[in-house]
């Protein structure tokens, strides 16, 4: 055949497409899409110019891409999808984009023919240029779009990954609004997927552009809803990382939820309180740039007013948080004078609080015989023998470890002295040592090891 007769289709075809009449268009269109079938199945040299004419086609109205579809074009289109010439790959990939797009049927009939493994592999390959990135991403969120299920889910777990990766490499904003998309639509059929979302590590990229909107948000709103709906997503994502730690602290977030820790409404001071306890969960400098905010602590000292449990409760996990960090950490805690106002929550008799006040004399035991000496004289002692009466393993064990802090402790002073230790005569004195011998036989062993250790190294029983 002539160059001349193989051109004639196309000269023909040009003029349909530029007619206004979109019902003769769509008429011709029956025909023209099996003559453009044959075109891209038989002669490569005008595979490029008959992909461009269908791709015009199904960027019109849905009946003009009914035709397309019913003149068998997707397997073709499939098959090119892994054509050598980029130009004709990527509009394959465009055109089978506006398939998809066009309803939920034709998308479903798109991913029975198999589009979905070639798609992935194209954006799986680091060769791909971005406008080839930027269609094959738009092709695979027109593949989620419309009422569950669409993706196939069996291979969902190959598809995050790639999402993943792309969210990681890229800037052009159109790819990371499909990718963000793409992502939101997978969960939304299944909740299940979030936990292969961030074991592919999608939070991290997501964060950087969503805690300085957080922190906007915190810091020009009076509204209720809002603050406390911030301070909850601020909080689930430093549960999720705390890596993000440091991006909130970056963000000035740390002085407007000091501020809000006496606002009117109790629930902000609670959704603030919590989040500082999370904060404060971080590393010991991570601890320090709240601990350096000066009313930090006075605030939180007005805290220990509100007698109300969830208040209490996390008032005491921000203190024990606090003494896990350094001894100069731990003397904040000393200055403020707050142990005394948190050993007023015993009454509770709630075993979280009892846990927590262990913590915290357990926690500040660790560095200095003046700080020890500190919480002995609140009473620490007794307070460590009354919660010994716990039927809770966990806090029995967190009391004998803060008991051997203070009896270490007594022994390093008793040296210096030369005289005995004198935390071990204040136990005698109280005639509460038969509670640690009674744990010697604890049925978990490292209480029990501990106890024994307590019994044979400072007061000489065996």
């Amino acid at each position: 055949m002539s160059s001349f007769f193989l051109m004639l289709p196309f000269e023909f075809i040009y003029r349909i497409l530029d007619h206004l009449d979109d019902e003769a268009l769509i008429f011709s269109a029956r025909n023209v899409c099996k003559r453009l079938n044959l075109i891209l199945d038989t002669y490569y040299p005008y595979q490029k110019k008959a992909l461009r004419i269908l791709l015009n086609v199904t960027g019109g109205s849905s009946k003009q891409t009914k035709y397309v579809v019913d003149a068998g074009t997707v397997p073709i289109l499939i098959q090119l999808m892994q054509s050598p010439n980029e130009i004709t790959q990527e509009d394959a990939i465009w055109m089978l984009s506006n398939i998809a797009g066009d309803n939920k049927n034709y998308r479903d009939f798109v991913l029975d023919h198999g589009i979905l493994e070639p798609l992935l592999n194209v954006l799986s390959d680091d060769t791909c240029t971005l406008t080839m990135l930027e269609v094959a991403t738009w092709c695979l969120s027109n593949l989620c779009r419309f009422d569950s299920p669409s993706v196939d889910f069996p291979k969902i777990p190959s598809i995050i990954p790639i999402l993943s990766r792309l969210l990681q490499n890229n800037t052009d904003t159109r790819i990371l609004r499909g990718v963000c998309y793409i992502i939101r639509k997978l969960i939304q059929q299944s909740n299940k997927l979030i936990s292969t979302v961030i074991e592919n590590s999608v939070i991290p990229r997501l964060i950087p552009s969503i805690i300085p909107i957080l922190s906007r948000l915190l810091q020009n709103n009076t509204d209720t809803r809002i603050l406390r709906g911030v301070c909850y997503i601020i909080r689930k994502l430093i549960q999720q990382s705390n890596k993000l730690i440091s991006t909130v602290i970056e963000n000035s977030v740390i002085p407007r939820l000091v501020t809000l820790l006496e606002h009117t409404v109790e629930v902000i001071r609670l959704s603030a309180l919590t989040v500082i306890k999370e904060i404060l969960g971080g590393n010991d400098q991570e601890k320090q740039m709240v601990l350096d905010d000066d009313g930090f602590l006075p605030h939180l000292s007005m805290l220990f007013d509100v007698d109300r449990t969830q208040i209490n409760e996390n008032l005491c996990d921000v203190i024990v948080n606090i003494t896990a960090g350094t001894e100069s950490q731990i003397q904040a805690v000393i200055d403020a004078d707050i142990f005394p106002r948190m050993i007023q929550f015993l009454y509770l008799d709630a075993d979280k609080i009892k846990e927590r006040v262990a913590c915290t004399i357990r926690n500040s035991t660790r560095f200095s015989s003046t700080q020890t000496e500190y919480f002995v004289g609140q009473g620490a002692i007794p307070l460590l023998f009354d919660l010994l009466r716990s039927s809770e393993t966990k806090i029995i064990e967190i009391v004998l470890e803060g008991l051997q802090n203070i009896l270490g402790w007594g022994v390093a002073e008793s040296k210096q002295m030369q005289n005995s230790n004198p935390y071990t005569m204040l136990i005698k004195e109280l005639n509460e040592l038969d509670k640690v011998e009674e744990l010697r036989s604890h049925r978990d062993n490292e209480v029990a090891a501990r106890a024994r250790h307590i019994i044979e190294t400072y007061f000489d029983i065996r």
